[in-house]
């Protein structure tokens, strides 16, 4: 029984080689650090942006639900973890009768499921791997969320700026079109 319980049926996962190269070209992105790996707090640079990014991070409902869904995941990942350790319960009793005293205690092993062919270590791996993608997921989430707060931003800012050169050229031309007025009166 030990040697078929250390015998598992799952097969081992070969990653499938990626179709691109495995190097980029020389002359590429310089050296340091990959964009993605930096905290977004040192990526943005701006103060106010940073307070929006803040504000709509502290706020939005999506990011909860992905967070939440990491939790969900990482609650299901303990709960099948507990499954491969067999479920003992204690148990004591006592009761008086009229003629005498009875008490009885005892060790129950309610269930245990001996994994014979690597079903719950399986299961265990793939809650596993189910709690690695609700935690990207939840960081790209927030990526996302950073990347479109930063974008309206400087969208905005450049709107703005648009209509600020607009304003100056209107100006000018009025003030160019009170010189013609004047001189076609004069």
């Amino acid at each position: 029984m030990a040697v078929l319980a250390g015998c598992s049926l799952t097969p081992t996962y070969q990653r499938p080689d990626a179709p691109v190269a495995a190097q980029f070209p020389p002359g590429g992105a310089s050296e340091g650090p990959v964009a993605a790996a930096l905290p977004w707090r040192e990526f943005v640079g701006d103060e106010r942006t940073r307070a929006l990014v803040e504000l709509a991070l502290q706020r939005n409902r999506d990011l909860r639900v992905a967070a939440l869904a990491v939790e969900q995941a990482r609650a299901a990942l303990g709960v099948q973890r507990a499954d491969r350790l067999p479920t003992v319960g204690v148990g004591v009793s006592a009761e008086r009768t009229s003629r005498d005293d009875l008490y009885s205690a005892g060790v129950v092993l309610s269930s245990y499921e001996i994994d014979l062919f690597g079903r719950v270590r399986a299961l265990t791996d793939a809650a596993a791997a189910r709690l690695l993608a609700s935690d990207e997921a939840r960081r790209a989430a927030t990526l996302s969320l950073v990347a479109a707060v930063a974008d309206t931003e400087l969208a905005l800012r450049g709107d703005d700026a648009l209509i600020a050169a607009t304003a100056q050229v209107l100006a000018a031309r009025e003030a160019t079109a009170a010189l013609v007025r004047t001189r076609v009166a004069g």
